[in-house]
């Protein structure tokens, strides 16, 4: 079996990969751009201690999973799912031709933008096109969801932060109406639809943060109006 702190050095590529820098992904876990520590364990880089290569320890590993919304463990565990194992060259070309001949099957789910009503203000949901999805992708992910509850938002200049960085895309599930697990949640608060992170407090209450450095501690979500549960978020990057 592969060390345990291989499989999560693997598992962090693929969040690099997925939120296209090391800067960005440090924003998503609510640190600094120039935090060093995922670069370390990244190349496992020499302990200026112990000079032993850095690894991913299991305090780092279960943060980096709350943060971004996965299971306890996931970090430790393999996925061919997102990270296929390498395959035979016979399985490979027959692969290809399968694809080739068959017809790759997409979900439709509506694409919204929260946009500022010049009547009175409030920030209120208008569809603005689709976005098209792989099936394999919705129903082999961390967090599987059907497509007809699925719900995905383009985030402006006028909703982002650096929990919603702008350009992005964040796909919800939309069936998801209270609170299920700490997380990104849309919500109706006072008369508008935003994004909020809700995280439960361990002095009982809730975390809502609206930015890694603007938050508030209630005691009950009744202020809020959840509308659905953020399961994908796409960051938008220079190629």
């Amino acid at each position: 079996m592969r060390p345990v702190s291989l499989i999560r050095q693997k598992n962090l590529l693929f969040l690099i990969e997925q939120y296209g820098s090391i800067a960005r992904l440090n924003v998503a876990l609510g640190r600094s751009k120039t935090d060093a520590t995922l670069s370390q364990v990244k190349n496992f880089a020499p302990s200026s201690a112990t000079k032993k290569p850095r690894e991913m320890g299991i305090a780092l590993a279960r943060d980096i999973e709350k943060k971004l919304n996965y299971p306890v463990g996931w970090m430790d565990e393999e996925h061919p799912e997102i990270q296929p194992l390498p395959e035979k060259q016979e399985d490979i070309k027959l692969k290809a031709e399968e694809k080739k001949n068959s017809p790759s099957k997409l979900t439709v789910i509506p694409l919204f933008e929260i946009r500022r009503r010049s009547t009175d203000g409030r920030f209120v949901p208008f569809k603005i096109g689709n976005v098209q999805m792989p099936d394999i992708f919705i129903e082999k992910s961390a967090y599987p969801i059907h497509a007809e509850k699925a719900e995905s938002f383009y985030v402006d200049e006028l909703t982002s932060s650096d929990l919603v960085p702008y350009g992005s895309i964040v796909i919800l599930d939309k069936s998801v109406r209270s609170y299920t697990k700490d997380g990104l949640y849309l919500v109706e608060l006072n008369g508008s639809v935003v994004f909020r992170k809700i995280i439960s407090s361990a002095k009982g209450g809730f975390i809502v943060q609206s930015s890694s450095t603007n938050s508030e501690h209630i005691q009950n979500l009744e202020p809020l109006k959840i509308l659905g549960f953020g399961v994908f978020i796409w960051v938008q990057q220079a190629l």
